[in-house]
């Protein structure tokens, strides 16, 4: 039984839809199905039940779904035992899927860290979703930053800040005369937003349900910046982390209030996984960065 089909199925598990953890594992759907059958088959007993209305997990599927999810864990402590043993991590590795640390709050951090001479130097890299789970998983890094506020089993997540959403428009959409926007203004408005395969998306969701506020999504994209462009050029508002576009000159940002959707920006960890001083002065750092901004 090789670790990517574990990983796999524990993505299933976890997303209980076969075509999202497709996605998330870097594979087609039916490669992940064809990894499933045949754990399935080794096993003897059937792990999901699939309908084509949902997905859900056999009795015995949720047995096998605590165990693996301990073996990763082990597998991952092993790795960064023998790592620590042979001193080849030398480096706090971390991964990031986060377009504003990685251009505003990381280049102010590091040389501040690098100036204290902490001993351990820190390698950035830049990670999509799922990437940064499999490479926490695989030991490849140490801390993983996103957007994530979905709790994962096995992962320890520390809130690094909260960053408010806001809504988008051309200077001459006639919201770019207002300072602020009830969350409520947003029923029946035709907007573009990030797929729900991000957390942003998920945020405001969350928010929309507590006003009952259903605006119509008239284009759903993978990357802030393609929305951008889609939006300028059709005239869409669009909704977005309020920093995303911060400083554009061809767009206004209308903050959205009562209540303002949030998305709170994580560090994660596997829980085997010990914070020590350079991981513990990163996050200082980052929280420092992050308030000094909402000052200005």
């Amino acid at each position: 039984m090789e670790l990517r089909t574990l990983r796999y199925f524990c993505t299933a598990a976890e997303m209980l839809h076969f075509s999202r953890a497709a996605e998330a594992c870097g594979v087609t759907q039916p490669a992940l199905s064809h990894q499933i059958k045949h754990l399935e088959d080794l096993i003897g007993c059937r792990l999901f039940v699939r309908s084509s209305r949902q997905v859900t997990l056999t009795p015995a599927g949720l047995a096998f779904f605590e165990h693996s999810r301990l073996a990763l864990d082990t597998v991952a402590t092993a790795i960064s035992a023998a790592q620590q043993a042979a001193n080849c991590s030398k480096e706090l590795r971390v991964g990031v899927w986060s377009h504003f640390l990685l251009s505003r709050i990381l280049p102010e951090v590091l040389p501040r860290l690098k100036k204290e001479s902490l001993g351990q130097p820190i390698s950035i890299h830049e990670m999509w979703g799922q990437d940064l789970f499999t490479a926490l998983d695989e030991g490849r890094l140490d801390l993983a930053i996103a957007g994530e506020i979905v709790p994962r089993r096995g992962y320890t997540m520390i809130p690094l800040f909260m960053e408010g959403l806001v809504l988008g428009v051309r200077r001459d959409d006639p919201l770019a005369r207002r300072q602020t926007l009830s969350l409520e203004e947003l029923d029946g408005m035709s907007i573009a937003a990030l797929s729900r395969d991000f957390p942003t998306r998920l945020a405001l969701e969350q928010a929309l349900v507590t006003v009952n506020a259903k605006p119509v999504f008239v284009a759903e994209m993978s990357t802030p910046e393609t929305m951008r462009n889609f939006a300028i050029r059709a005239g869409v508002p669009l909704v977005v982390p309020f920093h995303a576009f911060d400083g554009a000159d061809n767009m206004v940002l209308v903050r959205l209030v009562n209540p303002t959707p949030c998305r709170p920006m994580m560090l994660m960890t596997r829980e085997s996984t010990a914070l020590g001083d350079t991981a513990q002065r990163l996050i200082g750092e980052i929280r420092k960065s992050w308030d000094a901004l909402q000052t200005h």
